[in-house]
């Protein structure tokens, strides 16, 4: 499979719009094309090494997509980036599952896999290992952490008193605005945490004791960089309309 023409067509759609396509024409096509050009090299692998079983993978393989793009992943997430393992991230958007379009497709190529080979078995000989490894950078690279913004807004004054609840529905009110959905909002207010996502980022808040709000907005493509701009503005604006002494600092980085 690792030889075969629309597997590396596949491969190299993916590692070109990761490391240079989505950067350099950002837009709907570019921020699509590593989803359903990983969903194919994924599909073709694993029909593949087990090809009694591809009916029974195209369900796995669609539910674990379906997983990995909502928010029910974010505790895996959250924990491998904890311990340092890997530092990987996605942003939820509902839109991508159109990429498991491509599972029957693939499940065709597997079943004609000779027809569509490299014809010299020279050359797949000397394809098969380089292939192997640069498949595996390339779908490891497919998840790799959105871009991340992290900023606090802070009293000037620790005797400061803001009132936690009011400080909370502020921000929610910011984020409903903005088509943003809460997950795990189910809980006694004040929250302590939230996240939110919308269609081309998340955005993360953490509130101290001393009412300190950490926010992370992530995002991974053209349309989230403007989103979370104008997310950003309005939650400075709203927190400075509703509160005063508050301050704006943000992390630091090389």
């Amino acid at each position: 499979m690792l030889t075969t023409w629309p597997f590396l067509i596949c491969l190299v759609s993916l590692i070109a719009n990761d490391w240079w396509l989505k950067a350099a024409h950002p837009g709907l096509f570019t921020g699509k094309l590593s989803d359903f050009a990983g969903v194919a090299v994924v599909s073709l692998m694993t029909f593949s090494a087990l090809p009694h079983r591809k009916w029974l993978l195209c369900l796995l393989i669609s539910v674990t997509f379906l997983w990995w793009k909502s928010p029910l992943s974010d505790s895996m997430i959250h924990l491998a980036n904890s311990l340092s393992i890997l530092r990987i991230g996605r942003v939820v958007d509902y839109s991508d599952l159109w990429a498991l379009l491509v599972v029957p497709v693939c499940l065709h190529v597997s079943e004609k896999q000779s027809r569509f080979r490299i014809a010299s078995k020279y050359f797949r000989k000397m394809l098969t290992v380089p292939v192997a490894v640069v498949t595996l950078f390339g779908v490891m690279g497919t998840s790799a952490r959105p871009i991340q913004e992290e900023y606090t807004v802070r009293p000037l004054a620790s005797s400061t008193n803001i009132p936690r609840e009011e400080l909370v529905n502020v921000i929610s009110d910011v984020a409903a605005k903005h088509d943003l959905s809460c997950y795990g909002c189910e809980g006694t207010y004040p929250l302590d945490f939230a996240r939110y996502f919308g269609k081309s980022l998340s955005m993360t808040y953490t509130l101290t004791p001393e009412n300190t709000v950490s926010f992370v907005i992530e995002y991974s493509s053209d349309p989230g960089y403007e989103e979370a701009v104008a997310l950003r503005a309005a939650l400075n604006s709203s927190l400075a309309e509703h509160f005063d002494g508050l301050e704006y600092t943000e992390l630091l980085r090389k």
